[in-house]
């Protein structure tokens, strides 16, 4: 048996912070005026920080009446007494301190090498500030991206500028974002945004950059071309440009031709007069997958299940563009798990996809309903209606697709208003006011996804499937 005492020594150890008779560091923080010193123990700042074990080592110290001296200009006294009092409590009361002080915070941890701090900080910042962090998204973003051991509050932002790249892109504080952000947001395969607007806003961003452009592109010299390729030059290695139409290349691609490889561009030409033989020749990024949102499921499960409706089974391919958009009707945790919602947000409006996370075991299953709902009482009948399991979402080597058997067409779907989604006779049925989902032995598609069972739900949630 194990005794755990850890609210009595966190309590000592603060009581030895402010009694600190025996210490052997004065810490100097801030600048005057706003200028403090604190006195602490180096044991204590070596055990719970790599960044002062090397500090405090004997070869960089200075001392003065056998006393470590040590200067953090750089850290405000408020900021490194929250600090001071987490290294030797462990306990920190963030939902009390003013939200600038919290990024400032953030910055501290990081440069003192306190992971565990700056894990929880950005947990704190994304689960419970979030209105905070969109008011004040430029100052957080452009702090963020400036540390390493952010990554958390990073992809927060990225992901969520993704899903909302009008707002991001058309906001005031595009033009002054720094290169590295618009780096991040250029890789990525989710980002929501037409391809020849994002040739647009980088063209924007680039001559902002190179303040000394002429208006007018038709008065540009060599020299002006040069420049705004140097300030652009990493952002077109990640323009998809083969998903620009021919119209808008010649409008827009074509003027800004100078500060497109030589390569590139003869290929894009190529392209648009023999595109069979340009894409089989020419290097290209995959088009982007639309942002999708979901509990559940990412683009790539999009992209897949697209290919799925129409008819094939294999992975998507690599260069081909989805054709259907999903949009969210409902989710079980948001809207309520209730058959009288799930009727009354996805009834009447077409083929939809439903998908579910299960609770025990995390695996993703799913049906795809080329009909839609409408209470018509009875089974309904489809040649392309599909069940299928995504495993837990991360890979492809154990994902199951079962489309409807032909002699069982008519059966397809059954679409009674006291149930939620059902496919087949049994196969996938949502049921107990959509918190339950039962598969049995399959009787109307080709083989069963899950064992049979009964299994509770994570999370339930439907698209509607939009031709683009």
């Amino acid at each position: 048996m194990s005794l755990e005492f850890l609210p009595t020594l966190s309590r000592d150890l603060v009581n030895l912070l402010d009694d600190a008779e025996d210490y052997n560091v004065i810490v100097h923080t801030g600048e005057e005026p706003n200028a403090k010193s604190f006195k602490a123990h180096s044991n204590i700042l070596r055990a719970r920080s790599p960044y002062f074990k090397r500090a405090l080592s004997n070869e960089w110290v200075v001392k003065e009446n056998n006393v470590i001296i040590y200067k953090k200009p750089n850290i405000s006294p408020v900021v490194f007494e929250i600090i001071l009092r987490y290294i030797y409590s462990g306990k920190i009361p963030i939902e009390h301190q003013n939200m600038t002080d919290v990024l400032e915070l953030l910055v501290a941890a990081d440069e003192l090498m306190l992971e565990e701090l700056l894990t929880c900080v950005q947990n704190y910042l994304i689960e419970n500030q979030s209105q905070w962090l969109h008011d004040n998204f430029s100052q957080v973003i452009h702090t963020v991206f400036h540390l390493q051991a952010c990554k958390m509050l990073q992809d927060h932002f990225i992901y969520n500028i993704c899903r909302d790249a009008q707002l991001f892109f058309t906001s005031s504080e595009f033009t002054s974002v720094e290169e590295d952000i618009l780096l991040a947001l250029l890789k990525r395969d989710d980002l929501d945004m037409e391809e020849i607007q994002i040739w647009d806003y980088v063209v924007k961003w680039g001559r902002a950059q190179t303040p000394t452009l002429n208006e007018d592109i038709s008065e540009w010299t060599v020299a002006d071309f040069e420049m705004l390729e140097k300030t652009v030059h990493k952002c077109i290695s990640y323009i998809r440009f083969y998903e620009i139409s021919p119209s808008d290349f010649y409008d827009k691609i074509r003027p800004y031709k100078p500060i497109i490889p030589h390569d590139l561009y003869e290929n894009l030409v190529r392209s648009h007069y023999k595109p069979n033989e340009s894409q089989q020749t020419c290097h290209m990024l995959p088009p982007r997958l639309a942002c999708i949102d979901s509990n559940i499921i990412n683009s790539e499960h999009v992209a897949l299940i697209n290919c799925w409706i129409d008819g094939e089974n294999q992975k998507p391919a690599l260069y081909r563009k989805p054709r259907y958009r999903f949009k969210l009707l409902y989710r079980g945790t948001r809207d309520g798990f209730s058959p009288v919602e799930f009727r009354r947000k996805c009834n009447n409006t077409g083929a939809n996809v439903i998908v579910v996370k299960l609770e025990s075991t995390g695996e993703i299953i799913g049906g795809y309903n080329p009909i839609g709902w409408s209470n018509r009482g009875k089974y309904a009948y489809s040649e392309s209606s599909f069940i299928f399991n995504l495993d837990d979402g991360t890979g492809y080597d154990n994902i199951r697709l079962s489309r409807v058997d032909t002699k069982m067409s008519q059966s397809a779907i059954f679409d009674l208003e006291i149930y939620g989604p059902n496919f087949g006779r049994g196969d996938l049925v949502i049921y107990e006011n959509c918190k339950l989902c039962c598969c049995r032995k399959s009787t109307t598609y080709e083989h069963e996804i899950i064992d049979p069972g009964d299994y509770a739900l994570a999370e339930f949630e439907v698209f509607q499937v939009i031709t683009k």
